[in-house]
């Protein structure tokens, strides 16, 4: 069999000499290559799985700001829509205002009216029995 020494480094000679048969090295190899192997796929295996998170993250704020977006456009088309329906609707609240405004002189009119007929209607019953009166007195007069 094949022998290798190896030597640690700042040791002497005769108390570093670990002698290794050529398989034994081999094996060691090996196994140092698996355990490594392994690390090494764990790695990517973490690697990926943060890319995954990284990607899904960055996948959920998409959209969430393709939502906020959708949202903000929404709103913004509303804001636009009022703001081309506030001239007719300042224009009908004028138009009611000045309605109401002639309304309430066209109803003050009638009521001075109405008042004026009142007042007629008591001026005319007033003559009308005064009338009544002076009959009752030309009759009176008549019989005597």
């Amino acid at each position: 069999s094949q022998y290798t020494m190896l030597v640690a480094p700042g040791a002497t000679a005769a108390r570093a000499k670990v002698y290794f048969t050529v398989d034994e090295l081999a094996a060691n190899y090996a196994d140092a290559i698996k355990t490594l192997r392994t690390h090494v796929l764990a790695c990517v295996e973490s690697e990926r799985q943060y890319s995954d998170t990284a990607r899904s993250i960055t996948g959920f704020f998409e959209t969430l700001q393709r939502q906020v977006q959708r949202r903000f456009d929404r709103m913004n088309e509303k804001m636009q829509r009022i703001e081309r329906v506030m001239p007719r609707i300042t224009q009908a609240l004028e138009h009611h205002r000045r309605s109401r405004a002639s309304a309430k002189r066209r109803e003050d009119s009638l009521e001075q009216e109405v008042e004026s007929i009142r007042l007629s209607m008591q001026h005319a019953d007033s003559i009308f029995r005064r009338n009544e009166e002076l009959e009752a007195e030309v009759k009176e007069l008549r019989v005597r």
